[in-house]
């Protein structure tokens, strides 16, 4: 049988996953390409992205074309092979905390909200290591400043595992 091509194009939203979990369920391939082009979006949902697509039994191919940024990043890094068009670009950036999170909260409870994105970007980290190799502490690095890297800088860091 053929491999299916799926698509991840925009934001990262639970109705993208939704939507990604319905076409990944319905295909019938054990050999899947996904083609991702995405500014990000939620970072939880993302995370669901990964263990969905690590979890599903099938060959994942993911094809970055494009900015693929900030939760995107993570899909990226979800799949076997991680290939990378010549104009494809990954944009890193720390956790932020959503301003009505924060807004109108005393310290004890504004320190909870911060413990939490700090517990979030640790997880995110350690999952870019184990699906890159490179570690956990470089990926903190590059993520506590904009980080822009091409195609080269991702196949270097083990993000990307070759070109299109």
């Amino acid at each position: 049988m053929r491999n299916t091509r799926l698509y991840i194009i925009g934001d990262i939203t639970q109705e993208s996953y939704l939507d990604f979990t319905k076409e990944l369920h319905e295909s019938q391939s054990e050999d899947i390409i996904i083609e991702l082009t995405s500014d990000g979006g939620c970072a939880l949902t993302a995370m669901a992205f990964y263990d969905r697509i690590r979890s599903c039994g099938k060959n994942v191919t993911i094809e970055a074309r494009g900015n693929v940024g900030s939760a995107a990043v993570l899909i990226l890094a979800a799949g076997h092979i991680r290939l990378m068009s010549p104009n494809a670009w990954v944009y890193l950036h720390e956790e932020q905390l959503d301003g009505t999170e924060a807004e109108g909260l005393g310290a004890s409870l504004h320190k909870a909200s911060i413990e939490r994105v700090f517990r979030l970007e640790n997880r995110w980290n350690k999952l870019l290591e184990d699906a890159t190799g490179t570690s956990a502490e470089i990926w903190e690095d590059l993520n506590r400043k904009i980080t822009r890297l091409d195609r080269e800088e991702c196949l270097t860091l083990g993000l990307a595992t070759g070109v299109i």
